[in-house]
């Protein structure tokens, strides 16, 4: 039996893959907003990049969920998390314009994650830290996703007025996805879910839950 070569896993500096955060990063991050959405389990939308928001300055990426239609705050850097972009975060959560905040950097202080976990404890307020690596095998690269610091399940809120139908089916398909994601189950669509029906790839059968309110 004769071994395939086998390349050597290397990490890449994200900056050698986007030379420039706001030219190359985030319109490839606009466009790729699906890996995002897997990561925070919602369902993305992009709205506008380089958006303006009254009382909040310029963000990144201006989203929004699909099962409530929250608007959703990106704010992306191709190096560690600092201070300065957890300035602008801090002014996105103050200004309310948005109440889901997603950071996206090439790695996050203790402090930093503290201050997420401080953020997602006060009522009204998401926000989601996420680490994204890139590994290289010869000339192939990958992007490797990691949320280091995110709301309870429990604590997340989708507003103060009437639930409708699709949000209450989202918010009692978050947990289960969850869970079943850290099986090695993810839903089968790109993040994308539609009704009451969500779908689950389990060897080479194909696996439907439905939640019905009349049930």
């Amino acid at each position: 039996m004769t071994i395939p070569e086998l390349g050597k896993l290397e990490q890449e500096p994200l900056r050698k893959v986007w030379a420039h955060e706001e030219r190359n990063f985030t319109p490839w991050l606009a466009e790729n907003l699906h890996l995002l959405s897997e990561v925070v389990g919602m369902d993305l939308e992009l709205i506008e990049i380089e958006s303006i928001l009254r009382d909040a300055g310029r963000v990144d990426i201006l989203a929004k969920d699909k099962e409530n239609d929250a608007k959703v705050i990106i704010e992306n850097q191709l190096e560690r998390s600092d201070d300065d972009h957890f300035a602008r975060l801090i002014g996105y959560a103050a200004s309310r314009e948005a109440r889901v905040l997603i950071w996206v950097a090439s790695g996050f202080s203790k402090w930093h994650r503290r201050m997420l976990d401080w953020l997602n404890e006060e009522k009204g307020i998401e926000a989601y830290g996420v680490k994204l690596t890139v590994w290289r095998i010869g000339d192939s690269r990958a992007t490797d996703w990691r949320c280091v610091a995110k709301p309870s399940s429990a604590s997340r809120r989708v507003g103060d007025g009437p639930v409708s139908a699709n949000t209450a089916y989202a918010n009692f398909y978050r947990p289960v996805v969850e869970q079943l994601r850290r099986a090695g189950l993810p839903p089968v669509s790109r993040g994308g879910w539609r009704g009451r029906w969500r779908h689950f790839r389990r060897g080479i059968r194909l696996i439907s839950t439905r939640w019905d309110s009349k049930m």
